[in-house]
């Protein structure tokens, strides 16, 4: 997989949830409006920090379809550390198992095909996640299903002091007994997070399992040897007559035909991708609201500066939209590029800038892949 291109100009928009340390926040990347996920640490916290650091140094490493994508990093003036992963729409596995009260069975084999696929991978690779469970397995609307949040995770070969980690009710016995935690804790955590998306709780155990068939209670039974030695490797599950009806090519499950089709299925936190690159318009929008422009100033710059049809603007926005590059190409060229910097001109000039200033090289460019290069407001 090719590398990642750098994330230089971004803003945090939400925060979504809290990792193993700091919280979670969903970004947008300011050069192609995507979103990406940013896990922060501030550099006075010397435990988080080094956490982070470590999950960058394992990110980095890894490169598979189960696995949520390493995407940089950045140091910012506020004193802190930020890792950049991709985001995953869908949301975790926790979440849609509690929302569903117990995901079908089905959906728990293809689940858990997905979750052992990551841990195959990592095994292999002398890695142990050291905290899987369904908060940390996120999802694509796709269908995706990748581990995530490896601030707990170690190498099997670590020379550094043994750190017991990982989340209590999906903790395996060697692990609470305080003895060496290997790449069978995992599988014991796995066993615990199928029961989470049986029953849509906290793992208890024992628990009944009155809507798994006799192969899940087969297959959790190699999950829960009390021995880490005798426990099923992720190889071995994977070839478990429990998940016979899955396909390593093909995911068929997603949280929107998981949930009840009278659900309506909302965006983790109320946001979603943008399938193409941000307009001049919002993209400089966005810019300068970031930069502490008042957003319902901006709003009523139209209305309130003469050199704007706002019938006109609302066209040309509403007809790119869908950002068709072949069609809207000219249009985005000669009316969108110049809307942005009239509008923010204008708004400029009704605040009592002085208009002589426009062309002052203290402005920031803001370039588009497809209008070219545009202003923003000059840092404050």
């Amino acid at each position: 997989m090719a590398a990642p291109l750098p994330i230089k100009h971004w803003i945090r928009l939400k925060t979504i949830g809290e990792g193993s340390y700091g919280a979670v926040s969903v970004a947008r990347n300011l050069e192609d409006g995507g979103l990406f996920a940013v896990k922060s640490a501030t550099c006075k916290d010397e435990e988080f920090l080094e956490c982070l650091e470590r999950e960058i140094d394992i990110l980095k490493k890894l490169d598979s379809p189960f696995v949520v994508r390493y995407l940089g990093q950045d140091r910012d003036g506020e004193g802190k550390v930020n890792l950049f992963m991709e985001y995953m729409e869908g949301g975790d596995l926790c979440s849609l198992s509690m929302r569903s009260k117990g995901l079908p069975e089905m959906a728990i084999k293809t689940y858990t095909a997905s979750i052992l696929r990551g841990l195959e991978y990592l095994h292999e690779k002398g890695i142990i996640h050291c905290d899987v469970k369904g908060r940390n397995v996120l999802l694509g609307l796709s269908g995706e299903v990748k581990l995530a949040d490896f601030g707990a995770a170690k190498m099997v070969s670590s020379e550094l002091p043994a750190i017991h980690a990982g989340t209590l009710r999906w903790m395996a016995p060697e692990i609470l007994e305080r003895r060496e935690q290997g790449t069978a804790s995992d599988i014991w955590s796995l066993g615990c997070t199928l029961v989470e998306m049986a029953t849509g709780k906290v793992p208890k155990l024992p628990e009944k399992f009155a809507g798994i068939s006799d192969s899940g209670l087969d297959f959790l039974d190699k999950c829960f040897m009390p021995e880490p030695s005798q426990r099923w490797t992720a190889s071995q599950l994977l070839h478990h007559p429990f998940l016979a009806s899955t396909s390593s090519n093909q995911i068929v499950c997603s949280p929107r035909t998981v949930l009840s089709e009278s659900s309506e299925f909302n965006f983790p936190g109320g946001l979603k991708q943008n399938s193409g690159i941000l307009n001049p318009n919002q993209r400089i929008k966005t810019f300068s609201i970031c930069q502490g422009l008042d957003e319902k100033q901006w709003t009523e710059t139209s209305t309130t500066c003469n050199g704007f049809d706002e019938n006109e603007r609302s066209k040309i926005l509403t007809g790119c939209s869908d950002f068709d590059e072949e069609q809207t190409i000219d249009t985005l060229k000669s009316h969108i590029a110049l809307e942005a910097k009239q509008r923010i001109k204008s708004l400029i000039s009704c605040s009592g800038f002085d208009q002589e200033g426009w062309e002052s090289k203290d402005w920031i460019p803001v370039r588009s892949s497809m209008a070219g290069e545009l202003r923003a407001l000059p840092c404050p």
